[in-house]
């Protein structure tokens, strides 16, 4: 970074010469999508120049002989016998090549998205130090139409790369003006039925649907004429059409195809097939279900790319529902740690916005929402209600969710799962706050402070209120929130912020006097 801004500050039209040549290949090794478990997305490895100079692999040449042209041994000669043991040959071993060959596997999609985020940030600062009447002509032919690929990777990191440049650029400049317009574009159409780099799901889909139908066919006896036909094509691949396999084609084949074929079995074939139709059901409808939670997961990862780069451009569109709409998702959805944190500094800066720009009842609404999501994890903030009855107990000693026997253990994992995806992201985005307006944090954000200081003053400020055990009654709950807030938040609070909560001691001081404790 150091040698780029270097060069671009004393030559600007130097820099572009000397990056120019590398732009492409780079481009397109950043914009080569993320593949699925087992089925990578290779990147082109005749891009990638070694120390010596000479490409990784040059195109056109071949490694060996073909598998179907043998190559000759040579003829051997006899040689004296000799009492020297050859050491075995030690073949180099390419640390990269997993990576090259997108094996996620191997590498891990984690690590996958941390280059992609590399390798956009460095792109966005090569951007912004580009000669300014030089740099719409050459990045937004190029990129531009990237945020239309049928590959989801290949948006987000689009995406990212915009939100990189808006970040570092502050100044109003036309590559800017044409990011925002395609962004806006962007937001408010709709995501296609299937990405590109999900057509793997679907096949597993078709399969899955295919051999559910076969089973009506081979153990139903139903006759052929009566079975639906699948698309050999599945949406997301090239040569789709309007008729190709979808997901809503598959939910119908196990929803509405599935009970009019049953209903159409005899007494005998309905019972010798009752099981084997309800376990090609179940698989197939776990194939579906996996296959749409694949989709939301690149679409909340591609929108909240799109209105994170609208965000860091320090503007906002005439909509602000689609922006809003993107980072929130991923602040509560996201798995990723790195793409959930780079939504919560977005969310974070539009409430900086919205409050500057005097948009108050959006800030307001951001940051109740964030502390709602900070507040849900069950393991870190206790439910009131469920524990009111517990007058002389340390929580923090207890396990309740290690002490219960849950109906549904699957269900209760999983909710508390989404549960700590919803704190961890609303936990960043609010310590991002508290670190951008420091001492100012209350007059800047003035609902985090309503939302920590006003139960603790209705509960302490007098006597505690009688229904406070009134299930339609939210103090209880507000009043943990609040502490509970404070505690997640005060290591991020600037020194200058301790005398204002610093009430907390005697409201704590006074609370000790209630059953409470």
């Amino acid at each position: 970074m150091a040698l780029t801004e270097e060069l671009a500050r004393d030559n600007p039209a130097r820099f572009a010469a000397e990056f120019g040549p590398h732009l492409d290949p780079l481009l397109t090794l950043l914009t080569t999508p993320i593949g699925v478990s087992r089925h990578p997305q290779p990147m082109d490895p005749s891009l990638f120049i070694r120390p010596s100079g000479q490409t990784m692999v040059l195109p056109g040449l071949m490694r060996g002989p073909s598998p179907t042209q043998p190559a000759q041994e040579p003829a051997t000669k006899r040689r004296r016998k000799s009492e020297k043991k050859e050491e075995p040959s030690v073949s180099p071993h390419n640390v990269d090549g997993h990576m090259i060959h997108g094996d996620i596997d191997l590498v891990g999609v984690e690590t996958i998205i941390k280059t992609k985020i590399a390798g956009a940030t460095a792109l966005g600062k090569a951007i912004s130090l580009w000669p300014r009447e030089d740099a719409i002509r050459t990045f937004e032919p190029r990129l531009v139409p990237l945020l239309q690929s049928p590959h989801s990777t290949t948006q987000l990191v689009t995406a990212m790369i915009f939100e990189e440049y808006a970040r570092i650029t502050s100044v109003v400049t036309d590559l800017k003006a044409q990011f925002l317009a395609a962004l806006t574009n962007f937001l408010n159409s709709e995501r296609p039925s299937c990405y590109r780099d999900l057509v793997s799901y679907m096949h597993i889909v078709q399969a899955q649907c295919r051999s559910l139908l076969n089973a009506f066919r081979d153990i139903g006896k139903v006759p052929s004429s009566r079975i639906p036909a699948i698309a050999a094509v599945c949406q997301g691949e090239p040569e789709a059409g309007p008729d190709a396999f979808s997901i809503e084609r598959a939910e119908k084949i196990v929803g509405d195809e599935f009970a009019r074929l049953k209903r159409a079995l005899g007494p005998t074939q309905k019972l010798m097939s009752s099981q084997v139709l309800a376990d090609a059901k179940a698989v197939a409808v776990a194939a579906i279900e996996e296959a749409k939670a694949a989709k939301v997961q690149r679409d909340v990862r591609v929108l909240a790319a799109a209105a994170g780069a609208y965000i860091a451009s320090g503007q906002l569109p005439k909509k602000l529902n689609p922006v809003v709409h993107g980072v929130m998702e991923s602040v509560k959805l996201e798995e990723n740690i790195d793409l959930q944190r780079r939504s919560a500094l977005s969310i974070a800066a539009l409430v900086g916005i919205c409050s500057r720009s005097g948009r108050t009842a959006v800030a307001d609404k951001l940051t109740k929402n964030l502390n709602s999501f900070l507040c849900l994890d069950v393991s870190e903030v206790p439910i009131f209600h469920q524990l009111e009855d517990l007058e002389d107990s340390i929580l923090s000693l207890r396990k309740e969710e290690d002490l219960k026997d849950h109906t549904n253990q699957a269900d209760f994992e999983r909710e508390a799962k989404e549960a700590r995806i919803k704190r961890r992201g609303a936990k960043e985005a609010l310590e991002q706050l508290a670190t951008t307006f420091g001492a100012s944090l209350f007059e800047a954000v003035p609902k985090l402070r309503d939302c920590i200081e006003t139960p603790l003053h209705v509960a302490f400020d007098g006597d505690l209120p009688p229904n406070i055990k009134d299930p339609s009654v939210t103090l209880g709950q507000e009043v943990v929130d609040g502490l509970s807030t404070i505690r997640a938040l005060l290591p991020r609070f600037h020194p200058d912020l301790y005398p204002t909560v610093g009430f907390l001691v005697q409201c704590l001081r006074l609370g000790t006097n209630f059953v409470f404790r």
